[in-house]
């Protein structure tokens, strides 16, 4: 870790200070998978993607 820190221009402390902030902030993979169950259905015509993609493409 020492060596991330100092490639990075950081003291040890500043390096896991960030890698904690960052992993605090990170949503743990059952609260990802709740709020996507809990969401509504995305209600889609393949054929509309497919003429949507082909329009993109122009």
């Amino acid at each position: 870790m020492k060596a991330r820190a100092e490639r990075e221009g950081k003291s040890l402390a500043a390096y896991v200070r960030d890698l904690l902030n960052e992993e605090a902030a990170t949503p743990a993979l059952d609260e990802v998978m709740a709020k996507i169950a809990a969401d509504e259905p995305v209600p889609y015509d393949p054929d509309f993607v497919r003429e949507t993609m082909r329009e993109g493409r122009r």
